[in-house]
């Protein structure tokens, strides 16, 4: 099991793991499994990138905005009730 105690870590796992879906969107579930430890509700890291239901500067802006597009599509998929109100910033 992977830790994550800083957000260049979660970064680093995050954005391959983006960048796979949109590739294969067809490996979806496997990628949302991969992203669990991260970003189901009860997560320790979850509260490294989001804040006040927005991510954080430095990963929003690590990420881009065609990496975050894919990530609203993975978490809401791995719980829509928890990420529906988080601002993922892609309007």
């Amino acid at each position: 099991m992977d830790t994550f105690s800083t957000i260049k870590e979660i970064i680093d796992y995050v954005k391959p793991r983006t960048e796979q879906f949109k590739q294969y969107p067809s490996k979806k579930s496997k990628i949302i499994e991969e992203l669990r430890p991260i970003f189901q509700e009860d997560a320790t890291p979850w509260g490294l990138v989001i804040e006040y239901n927005k991510f954080v500067p430095s990963f929003r802006d690590a990420l881009g905005k065609k990496r975050r597009v894919a990530l609203k599509k993975l978490l809401y998929e791995l719980d829509y009730n928890h990420y529906k109100d988080v601002d993922f910033d892609i309007d």
